[in-house]
Formats: structure tokens, C-alpha cells, sequence
């Protein structure tokens, strides 16, 4: 086949969006902003496929895939999408949205097991299941785009919110090497810093801070004090940017205040 052949073949496929923390806020939020569009065949990851209240309008529009980040031996999203044929689509974008802020509190102070849960929903299963999609993508010589869902936390460290930001670093960082490792210039990746959103995890970090009378001799207005958007207003920013337009991606990392027309 001629490469211009092989150019139009490739236009004629479709794009696919794949989603993972779904459920609620931003994820949720992105989905039904795509889930009605021809230009993508969505696909959401979930931890449990019994609490998808929140997908149920969109249910038919969507294919849903179970991915389990706090159990290391159930993040299988990536199997099932490679049993979905990859190889059909131009283009794939992950959103990789999935973390967790527990626990808060100081170190000296932490649950073991609740230290181990963080780092492996927050680290340790992001990167398999990003070391899984790139695989794929990479067998099946498909294009692909990775956002990145941050926190400004990962560059200005929140005493009692330690683990949340370790996460947050460390996917940044893999972030920041996967940029130099896409030599073949078939992945591209950026990093979002959304902002406070007004989600159930900002209710529960929020929440949590105030309970701990361990943490009240630290100053925390930052955080209180914040201006909240709506996920749908952060999740509108990303589909004008990143995926229906490209401004973003000319950013390693960028803030939802870098889209003031969004």
C-alpha cells in the first residue's frame, strides 16, 4: 500500500476517548460532554461496575470497562481494550484522571495500610495501566494522546496532604519522561492542573482537614478559600482544547486559568 494510501485509510477511522475515574466529577462530567459525540467512541473505566449511577443516561452511548486501581491484579481496563481492536482507530486519547487524597495527616502519624492504598491507586497502578496502554498503542502503530490530570500540590507541597501530593508528583514526572521517550512522534502528552473543583474528593479533603486536630496548627485558606469551578466547566476547557482543538497539547503543563475563553 502507498504511504498516500495508507493516509487515507487512516482518515477514514474514527478516534476513541478513553476515561477512567468516570463515575463522578470530572471524568463524569467529560464523558457526557463526548458521549454524544460522532467524533469519539468513548470508553469509560470504572472500579465497580456496580455504581454506575452516574453513567446511567449515557449508558447506551459508552462502552464501559472495569479497572480497579487499589487492586494491582484488577487493573485490567487495557486487556479488554486490546480485545477491542485498537488497530481501528486513527487517533486513542486517555484521560488519566484516577487518584485518591486519602489519607490526610502528617507522617509520623499515617495508617500503614492506608500509605500502601495511596501509593498503589496513585502510583503504582497509574503506571502499569500507562505502561499497559502504551503497548498497545505502540503494537498496533496507533496515534495516541495522554492528558494527564494534576494538582498544582505536585509543585507546592500541603503539610497533612503528603501522600496526595506524592502521587501527584510522581505521575508528573512519568509525564515528563514519556515526552522524551516519544521519539517516534506518534504520543503526545500534557499535563492539566484543574484547580478546585466542586466534587465529592474536595468535600472530603476539605472535610477531613477540619476534623484533624492534629492539622490545626497549620493554616489551610489557600484551600478553603479557593475559587471552586464546576467539573463542567473544567471538563468543557479540555474537550476545547485537547480534544476537539490542539492549543493544549503545545503545553508540557498548563492551568485551567491558561484558557480564559474556554
Amino acid at each position: 500500500m502507498t504511504p498516500m494510501a495508507d493516509q487515507e485509510k487512516s482518515s477514514q477511522k474514527g478516534k476513541a476517548i478513553i476515561i477512567n475515574g468516570a463515575t463522578r466529577g470530572l471524568g463524569l462530567a467529560l464523558a457526557k460532554i463526548v458521549a454524544n459525540s460522532p467524533d469519539f467512541h468513548v470508553i469509560c473505566l470504572v472500579r465497580d461496575m456496580n455504581h454506575l449511577s452516574g453513567l446511567e443516561p449515557i449508558k447506551d452511548h459508552i462502552d464501559i470497562l472495569e479497572c480497579d486501581y487499589s487492586k494491582i491484579e484488577k487493573t485490567c481496563g487495557f486487556r479488554q481494550f486490546s480485545q477491542m481492536g485498537p488497530d481501528k482507530y486513527s487517533h486513542v486519547y486517555f484521560i488519566n484522571n484516577v487518584s485518591d487524597c486519602l489519607p490526610v495527616g502528617r507522617l509520623g502519624k499515617l495508617d500503614p495500610a492506608e500509605i500502601a492504598k495511596s501509593i498503589t491507586v496513585n502510583i503504582s497502578s497509574n503506571v502499569i495501566i500507562l505502561n499497559n496502554f502504551l503497548n498497545i498503542i505502540l503494537q498496533n502503530n496507533v496515534g495516541a494522546s495522554i492528558l494527564n490530570i494534576s494538582s498544582g500540590i505536585a509543585q507546592n507541597p500541603v503539610a497533612g496532604l503528603g501522600l496526595y501530593g506524592l502521587g501527584k508528583a510522581a505521575m508528573d514526572y512519568m509525564a515528563t519522561v514519556l515526552k522524551k521517550e516519544a521519539i517516534e512522534n506518534t504520543v503526545r502528552v500534557s499535563t492539566f492542573y484543574p484547580g478546585g473543583m466542586d466534587t465529592d474528593m474536595q468535600s472530603k479533603l476539605q472535610s477531613q482537614l477540619k476534623a484533624s486536630d492534629d492539622l490545626k496548627k497549620f493554616n489551610y485558606d489557600a484551600i478553603y478559600d479557593q475559587k471552586i469551578s464546576s467539573p463542567l466547566s473544567v471538563a468543557k476547557i479540555i474537550h476545547d482544547n485537547f480534544l476537539i482543538g490542539d492549543n493544549g497539547w503545545q503545553k508540557a503543563i498548563s492551568k485551567k486559568y491558561d484558557y480564559p475563553d474556554s
